[in-house]
């Protein structure tokens, strides 16, 4: 049998100091770098100056300028039709590049002499077909190469009969061309002109792209590759690829994930004072965006907004004035225009100032410190921590403030409306739909059949309907409650009174059922997670109540915490029908079958998040089960894992703070967008190891604030996307606090990891879980194998944190600074 990566692990224990609270090995820093490497194309772009009347001499017409060079480079890497194997073919090309000053030039000359056309081509539209010639170009415009979808990364073709293209992603549509895609909320419009022209041999195309806003002089890199597409006729499959830079067949090709292998394009050959062409852009892109949705409006301070309003009608006025003028003076007067403009939004501050705007927060590449408040004032005692003034109070408020909106209140008034019978049935499918909650949701989440640990599904299952109002708005929520069978309670040693509840967010309910465990489904349909109209119409429960705007409210609330809403009004049903001795159909009344104190809550990827924040904010919640939550759940934003190798392989990258608000903005607020860089969201900072630095907390700390209560972490050790690399630390650093605390860590603490498979959760992993509840609720000993698997962070035993971070006592150089504080919590202050 091969020893699986936990084997591994395991082996190395002995010779580990569980946290190494005290004692620490330290590896060199590893820098923050793609792997593979590459050995990227080049081509230096040659200056030309800008003709008397300021104007460029460059025309972009399809036809090869004399100042181009007279020799390009060779296109010559031909791959099969998928890109991933070498290949033959005739066609092949030369690339040509020139810059004068604000635009850079590509000039594609190819020989093909097998022409061919798709007549269903949109121009500047999306597809998804490969049955025609064209070039593709891949622009990485900061010249990363780091292997992340960013957002001045994209790709576009430019096909033969002169028709510009990029492939569609239905899934999310802001996963589509940041530079072609004009409906990206981050689209790059620097797409200036293209053109392309008949050739006896084949075709040229010529494209000019704006590059205001990087280092306009000799050295300056961009990221890019060229791809002759080549269908042998009309309608037919392409047939080759010819790639400029791309050589790696075991390197993904043509993908926006993956630019690591992509050339550079380095500007050479300005003497330092040859005049740039006239170039209006920087101006007009600048009032394009501000006029745009990408701005939100309405939720900044008066003076800034002021001074907004005032750059814009400036800038207006400039180009009228400017007109068709095309020399220094015009050039001079855009450039002061867009320079008040840009920055009048660089000065943009939030309306509501109980926190200083994130722009104005210092920067902590490390974790911050939690046994600090806000203020600067230490926590000195565990005593401190508690309370309605006590930091963990102090830092539930900054994650609402910054990060989720704050959670509202109870309803005005809510109600019980009635008891009724829903089908059960262990079969794939959501609430309401006759199945358990979301039975197939994620992979390795189907039942397919009768809970395991003894007994049928009962036929029916109580369904508990509330009311609630909010002021004049009335609405209605429904729970599906799912019940523990006797043999089930028999089975787990759970009969002879009420069982505590597992919360579940599209929860596989099988397993915990056969623990004995009752689990109360919260619907999804609690809010939406749209990706694609995430500034939209907004809806849900939640939404019934608390309506989604984008602009003019200073005071959004996360679809992140409306879920968590949702799972605090599944708690008030519960206490209800516990405390008016309702009857659950005929199974007996309520406060004979569940138990409301004792609460566990769980969910997948999504559902996760949800779980997680949920817990977070409602301690009613004694154990969050999540699974492979990652970015807005448990990952800290600080740290990630990209470039990383374990013992059992490397790192593909997780998702980072970027992703979040690129692709599922809705997940956080508007506000917690400004953490990141403007207009370059995945900047990684000299000396940082992830992004968020001016983040005044980070999502350890709110782990942190589950203390005294429990948190069972599932994930997989190769499910880098979720980020398991991140969650996994999250809860080794809130050990700390947990210390401090008095409180056992290590017991409240759990890595419920298993050693492949991605991104997915499985039957085992949710037995151990259940496992766990009977330790937390019924004070049951762990299993020994259980609890040596729930006690091992892999990723802790691996040593990446020392190799890729230099220790935890870099991560959290707060570490030791209350040792002599630390105590038994024995009657915590104020605790809630």
């Amino acid at each position: 049998m091969n020893a699986t990566p936990f084997d591994t692990m395991r082996c190395r224990r002995s010779l580990r100091l569980g946290l190494r609270l005290a004692t620490f090995i330290f590896a060199p820093l590893v820098a923050f770098t793609a792997t593979p490497s590459f050995t990227p194309a080049q081509l230096t772009s040659t200056f030309v100056a800008a003709k008397p009347d300021g104007t460029s001499p460059i025309t972009v017409d399809g036809v090869r300028d004399t100042a181009y060079p007279a020799v390009g480079v060779p296109i010559t890497h031909v791959k099969n039709g998928a890109g991933r194997a070498d290949a033959t073919s005739t066609t092949h090309g030369e690339l040509r590049s020139v810059w004068d000053g604000r635009t850079l030039y590509l000039l594609v000359e190819v020989s093909d002499d097998t022409p061919s056309f798709d007549s269903n081509l949109l121009d500047w539209g999306v597809t998804n077909a490969s049955d025609f010639d064209g070039v593709e170009f891949a622009l990485d415009f900061w010249n990363d190469k780091r292997d992340k979808f960013a957002d001045d990364v994209g790709l576009f073709t430019i096909s033969r009969d002169g028709k510009l293209t990029y492939v569609q992603n239905r899934q999310v549509i802001n996963h589509q061309s940041v530079h072609a895609f004009k409906e990206d909320r981050e689209y790059s419009n620097r797409i200036k002109d293209f053109k392309v022209v008949s050739t006896p041999t084949g075709y040229t195309v010529e494209l000019a792209l704006q590059i205001s806003g990087a280092k306009l002089e000799n050295g300056t890199k961009f990221g890019l590759d060229v791809m002759i597409g080549d269908s042998l006729a009309d309608g037919a499959p392409r047939d080759t690829r010819v790639y400029w830079s791309h050589n790696d067949n075991t390197y993904t090709a043509s993908s926006q994930d993956h630019p690591s292998d992509w050339g550079e394009v380095t500007l050479g050959g300005w003497n330092g004072t040859a005049p740039f062409a006239f170039n209006n852009w920087p101006l007009t892109d600048k009032i394009r965006w501000a006029e745009s949705t990408s701005l939100v409006k309405g939720v900044w301070t008066a003076p800034s907004d002021q001074e907004l309003q005032a750059a814009l009608a400036n800038s207006h006025a400039t180009l009228d004035r400017v007109a068709a003028a095309t020399d220094h003076a015009a050039q001079t007067a855009i450039d002061n225009a867009a320079a008040r403009l840009t920055a009048a939004i660089a000065n943009l501050r939030w309306a509501d100032t109980k926190y200083p705007d994130p722009m104005d927060l210092p920067s902590h590449f490390s974790l911050p410190d939690p046994w600090t408040f806000f203020n600067g004032k230490p926590v000195a005692t565990p005593a401190q921590w508690w309370g309605p003034n006590g930091r963990r109070a102090e830092l539930l408020d900054l994650a609402q403030f910054y990060e989720y909106g704050y959670k509202p209140g109870k309803p005005d008034a809510f109600a019980v409306t009635g008891i009724r019978a829903g089908v059960s049935g262990f079969r794939r499918g959501g609430p309401g739909r006759g199945g358990p909650p979301g039975g197939g949701a994620f992979p390795g989440g189907g039942v397919g059949g009768p809970p395991a640990g003894g007994g049928a599904a009962s036929p029916t299952h109580p369904v508990i309907d509330v009311s609630m109002t909010y002021g004049a708005v009335t609405g209605t929520m429904s729970f599906d409650l799912y019940l523990p069978t006797a043999a089930q309670l028999a089975a787990s040693g759970h009969q002879g009174g009420p069982v505590p509840v597992l919360l579940g967010f599209g929860a596989n309910q099988a397993d915990y059922l056969a623990g004995g465990y009752a689990v109360l489904a919260i619907p999804t349909s609690v809010t939406t997670d749209d990706r694609n109209n995430p500034w939209g119409n907004r809806t849900g429960t939640f939404r019934q109540f608390f309506p989604y705007k984008r602009d003019g409210d200073v005071h959004e609330i996360s679809n992140e915490m409306a879920a968590a809403w949702g799972a605090s009004r599944a708690i008030d049903a519960l206490e209800l029908v516990v405390k008016d001795k309702t009857p659950l159909l005929d199974l007996g009344t309520a406060d004979t079958l569940i138990s409301p104190d004792k609460l566990a809550v769980t969910g997948f990827s999504i559902n996760a998040k949800y779980a997680f924040v949920s817990a977070v904010f409602d301690d009613r919640i004694g154990v969050c089960i999540p699974g492979a939550a990652g970015s807005t759940g448990p990952a800290p934003y600080r740290y990630i894992s990209i470039g990383h190798q374990y013992a059992w392989g490397p790192s593909t990258g997780s998702e980072v703070m970027g992703d979040t608000i690129r692709h599922n903005p809705g997940r956080t607020t508007e506000l917690f967008r400004r953490f990141l860089e403007p207009f370059r969201f995945y900047q990684l900072k000299p000396g940082a190891w992830g992004y968020g630095d001016r983040l005044p907390f980070d999502q350890n700390d709110l782990v942190a604030t589950l203390a005294p209560r429990a948190l069972v972490l599932h994930h997989t050790i190769d499910d880098y996307s979720d980020d398991s690399e991140g969650d996994a630390l999250s809860l080794t650093v809130a050990k700390l606090t947990y210390k401090f605390l008095g409180l056992d860590g290590d017991d409240l603490l759990k890595f419920d990891f298993r050693p492949r498979g991605g991104h997915g959760e499985d039957p085992v992993q949710r037995q151990r879980a259940a496992q766990y509840l009977d330790h937390y609720f019924y004070k049951k000993d762990l299993p020994a194998d259980v609890a040596a698997h729930l006690n091992t962070n892999p990723f802790l035993d691996d040593g990446i944190y020392d190799r890729a971070f230099g220790g935890l006592a870099t991560i959290a150089p707060w570490m030791h600074s209350r040792d002599g504080a630390a105590k038994a919590l024995t009657a915590p202050v104020n605790k809630p």
